[in-house]
């Protein structure tokens, strides 16, 4: 169970994040309510990061969106392609990615009662007995998956893809993909 504190710093969070508050606007807010006790919201991020479990990972990145500084890439110091530094002359990144892992947010999901019920949905459904398209777990893809058999490394897993009804189908799309506002590359 949440204390009351711990619930005004989620209001607080849900708050700015509906609103797309930065920094600035939010030191604002005690000004316009005198009587509300808010930390900074560096501060509030921290707490609602230990509250729900899920940490941000932030990667460096160029400047103008070519690469991620990660694997092969992570002691470059400039980037390989438009030839930008990867660190301002304090030393500090000139452009981070912020990543929250998608395996904590699902598992979240899982413990939530109402949203674990609507995750079901794909182990329940039941195809339409025509063979017509009236959902996506109709389509050739997805059934043709339900058919393959999991192979990693050359051996077989014994069982095919979506075979237990709490698996989980993730779709991505990509295409015209933006990670900042001002992008000038695609």
């Amino acid at each position: 169970r949440l204390n009351e504190p711990d619930k005004a710093i989620l209001r607080a969070f849900a708050f700015a994040v509906q609103n797309n508050l930065n920094e600035t606007t939010f030191q604002q807010i005690p000004a316009a309510f005198p009587t509300e006790q808010l930390p900074t919201l560096k501060k509030l991020h921290a707490r609602v990061a230990f509250l729900s479990s899920i940490d941000v990972q932030r990667y460096d990145c160029c400047v103008d969106s070519c690469v991620a500084y990660t694997g092969p890439l992570s002691d470059l110091q400039q980037c390989p392609y438009c030839k930008t530094s990867r660190y301002d002359d304090y030393g500090k990144p000139r452009r981070q990615f912020s990543y929250l892992p998608l395996k904590p947010r699902l598992l979240a999901h899982r413990q939530h009662q109402e949203t674990a019920e609507k995750m079901r949905y794909r182990g329940e459904y039941v195809p339409d007995a025509q063979g017509g398209i009236t959902d996506v777990f109709d389509g050739t893809h997805y059934r043709e998956l339900c058919q393959k058999r999991i192979v990693v490394d050359s051996q077989d897993l014994g069982q095919t893809f979506f075979s237990d009804g709490r698996d989980i189908a993730l779709g991505l799309s990509t295409d015209g993909f933006a990670p900042w506002r001002r992008r000038k590359k695609t």
